[in-house]
């Protein structure tokens, strides 16, 4: 209800001739005006909630909400809403924008008197997809590339192995995988499988995995691979004597006494040895094999039997060593 009160006069011939005054009461009716909704926050995260607050210009009206995202039909959400009303915008809006990191959600308020309609309004808010929605790697596998090495050893060996890698990884809430990129020993490598060159280094190696997505993000795994040291074997030390029966050096004796030192890399284990003593007599080019060893290591002096070298010739003597990859130099002794 409202009060109002007018005051008049009216001129007769240049002065009044009285003056006339009222007061009333009276109803105005209600104006059909629709709530044009507001919001706590203009951006917002997907999975999180934003406040739509709703100035209605009777308490007789209430509001039906909905949204349309990303070129989508509007969705109802809320209906007969008063004055304000916690949204919580829905994560599974990120599967419509596969490769961007944020859209405009456009939300709808349907003004209501009963069952009439007043009108309708909008507002704009921008919705992100959250950090934490971001691409995954699932797995990388790093094999020997070498044929027959991981029979052979089953392990990575320095300067023999080459790594084959290859990646499993899958985008979130529909994006998509676009690149692969792994670094290896200070080397950049490209796509989903790949081959690196020789493994130079030993110890535990770090292969760097990351993945961009459609949405231009970025995930990385560090994979360690342990690499066994490997040197080609060596001989270090060889020299040759003559003996008498008991082994006992004798510069006029017809046995042998030798002395040797030679090393090879034992990868666990499984690398193997072979080392043979040979000999020829001096002028002669024809080598016969004295012994065969199978240690992989051996610093000692060999005695021989079965074989004597005559006094009356000179000899000559030499030992190769060979392993599952090399052979060494050989060592000679006359």
């Amino acid at each position: 209800a409202y009060s109002f009160s007018q005051e008049f006069s009216i001129p007769f011939g240049g002065s009044a001739i009285g003056t006339k005054t009222g007061a009333g009461t009276g109803i105005l009716d209600t104006l059909p005006r629709a709530t044009q909704p507001t919001l706590n926050v203009s951006t917002v995260d997907m999975g999180q909630a934003v406040v739509i607050n709703l100035p209605r210009a009777s308490a007789n009206f209430t509001h039906d909400l909905a949204y349309a995202f990303a070129g989508g039909s509007y969705v109802t959400f809320a209906t007969n809403e008063a004055t304000s009303y916690p949204w919580t915008v829905p994560l599974t809006l990120a599967d419509s924008i596969p490769n961007a990191v944020s859209g405009t959600v456009t939300i709808r308020v349907i003004t209501k008197n009963g069952t009439t309609t007043v009108g309708t309004k909008t507002v704009l808010l921008t919705a992100k997809v959250p950090a934490s929605v971001r691409p995954r790697i699932d797995s990388v596998s790093v094999t020997e590339a070498t044929a027959g090495l991981s029979d052979k050893v089953g392990a990575f060996v320095q300067s023999k192995s080459s790594a084959k890698v290859s990646i499993t990884a899958s985008g979130a809430r529909s994006s998509t995988i676009k690149s692969y990129t792994s670094t290896l020993l200070g080397k950049s490598y490209t796509g989903q499988t790949w081959t690196s060159g020789v493994l130079t280094q030993s110890g535990t190696l770090s292969i760097v995995t990351t993945v961009t997505d459609s949405r231009g993000r970025t995930e990385s795994l560090t994979t360690d691979i342990t690499v066994l040291a490997y040197s080609p074997p060596s001989i270090s030390t060889f020299s040759v004597s003559r003996a008498n029966s008991s082994g006992t050096a004798d510069t006029e004796g017809t046995y042998l006494r030798a002395r040797t030192v030679y090393s090879v890399s034992s990868l666990n284990g499984k690398n193997t040895a072979t080392a043979k003593l040979e000999y020829r007599r001096a002028g002669t080019t024809s080598w016969s094999t004295l012994a065969t060893y199978s240690d992989t290591s051996m610093d000692g002096t060999l005695t021989p039997k079965g074989t004597t070298f005559s006094t009356d010739y000179q000899y000559d003597f030499r030992v190769r060593l060979t392993d599952a990859f090399n052979s060494a130099t050989p060592a000679t002794y006359t």
